[in-house]
């Protein structure tokens, strides 16, 4: 059966009236969704920075949630900060990331988002989540790494270090990507600076595969003969100011997750729908 969009949406809107941001929770797993599609969109999740207080180490303390820092210390010394749009003729506010600035963006646990356990910070260990978010990168580059297993830990599926190339010189149209101990490079154009860009990843926990886009174009795919692996699942983003080089802002994050439902599942809702209807004559 063809997927098709359900518009049957349970939102879940909530919003610090203190600092005006948005941190969209959108749950549109209903029943008439999965008779329709056979595919559960488990979370739908929306966190931008409009109308934080511009200042330092201060973006977790603010947003709270599924962002935090590394250690899960919001207003420490890993926060980021909240900075002005970079870009010309923009305004709204926005995350910047310089040196050592770390923050992690909890994707564990999809299934129950509304309920986060930093003590045990279980991962998603099933299903395929959709992230995407916009990045500006100044005159450095932006680092971020898939996270997996244990929070706050080393194990990471692939560490992605956009505008560098091939030999770690920064400010260059390239990618350079760790997978293990595997470095790889990919040169692209659309790795630009001093812009926005939107960048979508595809992360099949089921599959093991992993695919990225820059402004819709498709700049990597990889899977399990590339060595990619997500371990125990996967259990979120991790953005980090690696260096002095590090120069970067991120924002619009948006993310899900999607699970297939068994097919007798679906069967089963399509008989209770055809009684409900049966009943009504």
């Amino acid at each position: 059966m063809k997927y098709k969009e359900t518009k049957f949406l349970l939102n879940f809107n909530k919003e610090r009236e203190q600092t005006k941001m948005k941190m969209n929770v959108i749950t549109i797993c209903l029943a008439v969704a999965t008779m329709l599609t056979g595919v559960c969109v488990a979370a739908n999740t929306s966190i931008d920075f409009e109308g934080a207080a511009v200042g330092t180490n201060n973006a977790a303390d603010q947003i709270g949630g599924r962002l935090t820092t590394w250690g899960n210390n919001p207003g420490g010394t890993y926060d980021a900060n909240i900075a002005d749009d970079p870009a010309a003729g923009s305004s709204g506010e926005t995350m910047y990331l310089a040196n050592q600035d770390d923050m992690l963006l909890y994707l564990g646990s999809l299934t129950n988002i509304q309920e986060i356990d930093w003590t045990t910070a279980a991962t998603t260990a099933t299903g395929t989540v959709n992230i995407s978010y916009d990045i500006y990168a100044g005159n450095g580059y932006a680092y971020w790494n898939v996270q997996s297993s244990n929070l706050n830990s080393n194990d990471w599926s692939i560490e992605i270090e956009y505008g560098k190339d091939g030999t770690g010189n920064t400010n260059k149209s390239g990618i350079y990507y760790y997978i293990g101990d595997i470095n790889n490079y990919t040169e692209s154009e659309n790795v630009v600076f001093n812009q926005w860009v939107t960048v979508e990843q595809v992360l099949n926990i089921d599959d093991g595969t992993y695919t990225m886009k820059l402004d819709d174009v498709e700049v990597l795919s990889l899977g399990s003969s590339d060595g990619f692996t997500y371990y125990d699942g996967l259990l979120g983003i991790d953005f980090y100011g690696y260096d002095a080089d590090s120069d970067y802002y991120v924002d619009n994050i948006a993310f899900n997750l999607e699970t297939t439902v068994p097919e007798p599942m679906t069967m089963a809702f399509l008989g209770l729908g055809g009684l409900m209807l049966r009943r009504k004559k």
